[in-house]
């Protein structure tokens, strides 16, 4: 039986260090995603600090059992909607930072969290890579996330795929000069690897920062299901999982892959 789910792509331009107003920003697209009878919102990467300058971020680490993440929990179960979305995480146990994304299902259970793998540039001096590529299932959908420059590698999605998920998750901050790099990415990984690519991305300019925006879900068949450009937009589309098996019909990429029997290079 088909499983589908209508995913809403909330971009917007998260002001740096303003943690209080990007989170009633991110409150008021997911009560707007609600209205639209929405399964799903995803956010923005680093929706609640912005991505700006590593001094400034170091100081906006969050803990996943904080009033921030408290708040949105619980503004995720009285709206009866999931949120997705990644922010900068402060580990008291482990004492590091990391960037992570958190799935918060329609009652505010923390369903499932990924912590960001590919660390792009200056990243790699204030928190540590994550380690973790898990998969989860929603309304009998299974989802997995990535994050932003991770969606640049191949392997971490098909990865994901082989593991039997069917929609990816992916908050971005994507900035120039790199603007059509992941449309390109998000499009190619949904039809190598026969999967759904839901892409937000934040928009507008900070200090530090251009951020290009075109937030976009992709089909496994490589078709735009719903985008949007630069501007601070929610826009929303319907996933079939029946896309899947369409998308294999003519070829099956995981099934065809001859990824063990070349000989080695001498």
């Amino acid at each position: 039986m088909p499983e589908h789910l209508k995913i809403a792509l909330a971009q917007f331009a998260p002001k740096p260090g303003e943690i209080l107003k990007n989170l009633k920003t991110a409150l008021d697209f997911i009560a707007q995603a609600a209205e639209e009878e929405a399964d799903l919102v995803l956010l923005p990467e680093m929706f609640l600090s912005g991505y700006c300058a590593p001094d400034i971020m170091s100081k906006l680490k969050e803990t996943r059992e904080g009033e921030n993440l408290g708040r949105l929990s619980e503004f995720a179960a009285s709206n009866r909607i999931a949120v997705a979305g990644s922010f900068l995480e402060w580990d008291p146990i482990k004492q590091s930072t990391f960037n992570t994304a958190v799935f918060v299902d329609d009652t505010g259970k923390l369903l499932e969290d990924y912590q960001k793998i590919h660390l792009f540039d200056q990243e790699k001096e204030y928190m540590l890579p994550g380690r973790r590529l898990p998969t989860f299932r929603y309304r009998g959908v299974d989802l997995g996330f990535l994050i932003c420059f991770d969606l640049e590698f191949p392997e971490p999605a098909r990865s994901l795929a082989l593991q039997g998920m069917q929609v990816l998750l992916v908050p971005s901050a994507n900035m120039a000069p790199y603007g059509p790099f992941h449309r390109n990415f998000a499009l190619a990984r949904a039809q190598e690897n026969h999967i759904f690519v839901a892409y937000c991305n934040q928009t507008g300019v900070n200090e530090t920062c251009e951020f290009v925006g075109e937030s976009c879900l992709v089909s496994p068949l490589g078709e735009l299901i719903c985008q949007v450009t630069r501007e601070e937009k929610m826009v929303s589309g319907v996933i079939d999982t029946n896309d899947i098996s369409r998308s294999q019909e003519a070829y099956n990429y995981l099934k065809e892959r001859r990824c063990g029997c070349l000989e080695p290079i001498i």
